[in-house]
């Protein structure tokens, strides 16, 4: 969800920058600046909290409340 949510607030960025006057490569750059953080985060952060012994995830009791 969270590189769903970044990849469209990086493509409206890469129009609206395009359309005031960016070149359109530099536009994209933008977007990729907003998504590859994003998506390395979701492919690498369950990694990160294990290793560090935080939970991925509340305990259920917590999502019942």
């Amino acid at each position: 969800m969270l590189t769903l949510v970044a990849l469209t607030i990086g493509l409206v960025a890469w129009i609206f920058f395009w359309a005031i006057g960016l070149k359109p490569f530099d536009s994209f750059l933008i977007m990729l600046l907003i998504f590859l953080p994003a998506a390395a985060w979701q492919v690498f952060g369950p990694g990160i909290k294990k290793t560090l012994g935080l939970p991925s995830r509340p305990p259920p009791s917590e999502l019942a409340d």
